[in-house]
């Protein structure tokens, strides 16, 4: 069994939707609050990403794979935005195609091993490995003629998202959470259970499905 972790490396720039725009649809007359509903939207974002599988504002992550459970003893690994088992043993991952965490892919900006005595390897995008960012989600599939099947951490960085400002999301996302902001607000303090459902109707149509790697 082997475990992968996924990080931010570079937060978005901006956010899908502005607080103009969740004032308006909180119907807040004043710009006292700006600072919960900044985090608020920023949480409403991250949990839309979550449920996608997706990245909406151009971001920069890291997805590492290995095998055994990233809890401090990789260094490698520093505190993960999502840790979850891969029902792979880790020379599968050299034989067949993997789905990366996040889409829509931008670039693959590095692919790198990491080895038990602790030393790293980049590879050669030309030889060693490719990536068809077409697909959603992305698909990286690894060489069988030219990695050592002595690696056993996989680290993948890449650039995901729809571009750098709102108006490339779809329009039922950005629905979505603005439903959600507004459900944070009205019960901030006293939130349990899932996201709104009228939210999660919105969001389902693009949820990605992922049944490679």
């Amino acid at each position: 069994e082997m475990y992968s972790a996924l990080r931010i490396l570079e937060q978005p720039a901006a956010e899908p939707v502005t607080l103009e725009q969740v004032r308006k649809h909180c119907r807040i007359d004043t710009e006292e609050f700006d600072d919960l509903l900044q985090i608020y939207l920023q949480t409403a974002r991250t949990l839309a990403e979550q449920f996608l599988s997706r990245a909406l504002i151009t971001q920069q992550l890291q997805w590492v794979m290995a095998e055994v459970p990233p809890s401090g003893a990789l260094p490698l690994l520093p505190m993960p935005l999502l840790v979850l088992p891969v029902i792979l043993s880790f020379p599968q991952v050299w034989n067949r195609p993997i789905d990366l965490p996040r889409c829509p892919v931008q670039s693959v900006d590095a692919v790198e091993v990491f080895y038990q005595d602790g030393t790293t390897s980049a590879l050669d995008p030309a030889t060693d490995y490719s990536v068809d960012i077409d697909l959603d989600p992305a698909r990286l599939r690894l060489s069988r003629l030219t990695l050592p099947v002595y690696a056993r951490t996989l680290s993948v960085s890449f650039h995901a998202g729809y571009g750098d400002a709102g108006e490339a999301i779809p329009r039922p996302i950005i629905a979505a959470i603005l439903l959600i902001t507004a459900w944070l607000w009205e019960n901030r303090g006293d939130v349990a259970g899932d996201m709104p459902g009228a939210a999660q109707a919105l969001l389902w149509p693009y949820k990605v499905m992922s049944f490679g790697g």
